[in-house]
């Protein structure tokens, strides 16, 4: 997680809270996160394919919900079919809802994403074509933004805007430290307040972890019981650097049979987002590859998911899907040997190469 510091600190630790979302386990007719997934091929039974009938459908709605304030969000809900291929992506209406009706029984990949949110990526297993409705509740985690103040023990620390206050909570076992992650993206108020002390600051919060590490406080010279508030004006600032050379952009590795991007590899694909902003006229491309385990066909598969994952991860970044080149190769292309699992891992990757159309 990138961090936004204000104020000169030797620490090497920082004390943080950070909100943690359950995941579904696998289940049939019922969305689940890709790491809980177990089975990789549909097995019909006999008792699965008594019912599904000709003509019948099992009509779904999506439900996309804030994880934390469980709002509605508007969102795009991309669905990946296993046994033809095929992929096909829906926008949300205004409520965070999107309906969709399965045809046939399979394994469908989800992806669901929003600008500000942690992408979803998950599976549903369609079992039962019975003409059912079905209603799915995901839900989608803000990115994540946290600030944490370090000040005095007997402080207590609130941040304001538009109207409203939020209350930083004290981090256990760490006397002075305040954390909050119900925030955004924007300018805030910083109150803290000790004993007879009121310290006003304007702090403008960024996407990772804000640090803010308040002065000592100076001791008294007064035996005044007046209170004294301190108003300070500066912001939190990121620097925007590019973590590595254009020419050599880090691969983006993937867990075995999985297409969910990592946290380190949506850093990556921010930095390349923000090279891509700065230079309008370069492109990119965009390639999927797998090891060596399993079918071909489906490591074709897999390996065309992953280029798309990527790829829809920089157009939330605002990049343009026209200037993104998406293509897979399944097990086609090894950088390293398939001969042991740290080879294999190496193979499970997106490669991402800026063009130059100058």
């Amino acid at each position: 997680m990138p961090l936004r510091q204000k104020g000169e600190s030797d620490l090497t630790t920082i004390a943080v809270f950070i909100p943690l979302l359950a995941v579904e386990r696998q289940g049939k007719d019922k969305p689940y996160s890709q790491t809980e997934q177990t089975d990789y091929v549909h097995r019909k039974t006999a008792s699965s394919a008594e019912k599904i009938s000709k003509g019948t459908e099992q009509h779904s709605i999506f439900m996309i919900k804030d994880a934390v304030l469980n709002s509605p969000i508007e969102a795009r809900v991309c669905f990946f079919f296993t046994k033809d291929s095929y992929m096909d992506c829906k926008e949300s209406d205004s409520n965070g809802q999107v309906e969709y009706d399965f045809k046939e029984a399979d394994i469908v990949a989800l992806e669901v994403s929003a600008v500000g949110y942690q992408t979803f990526a998950g599976n549903l297993i369609v079992d039962a074509i019975d003409g059912r409705v079905l209603k799915h509740k995901i839900q989608l985690q803000r990115e994540l933004t946290v600030l944490t103040v370090q000040t005095t023990s007997t402080s207590q620390c609130k941040l304001r805007a538009d109207n409203k206050e939020i209350t930083l909570s004290k981090i256990p076992g760490k006397p002075g430290w305040f954390c909050t992650y119900k925030v955004r993206p924007q300018l805030y108020e910083l109150v803290v307040t000790d004993q007879s002390r009121t310290n006003r600051q304007s702090i403008t919060l960024n996407n990772g972890l804000n640090y803010v590490q308040l002065p000592k406080k100076k001791v008294a010279t007064s035996t005044s019981l007046s209170s004294t508030v301190d108003n300070t004006n500066y912001s939190i600032h990121s620097s925007i650097a590019l973590l590595f050379s254009p020419d050599s952009i880090p691969m983006i590795y993937f867990q075995q049979g999985s297409y969910l991007l990592r946290s380190d590899s949506q850093e990556v694909l921010r930095q390349v987002a923000i090279y891509l902003k700065a230079h309008p006229n370069f492109t990119l491309q965009v390639t999927g590859h797998t090891d060596n385990v399993g079918e071909e066909r489906k490591n074709k598969v897999l390996s065309d998911y992953r280029a798309v994952v990527a790829a829809n991860f920089l157009i939330l970044q605002g990049i343009s899907e026209s200037r993104l080149n998406k293509t897979g190769v399944g097990s086609k292309q090894p950088i390293s040997p398939n001969d042991t699992e740290a080879n294999k891992a190496l193979n499970r990757r997106v490669s991402l190469k800026i063009i130059n159309n100058l």
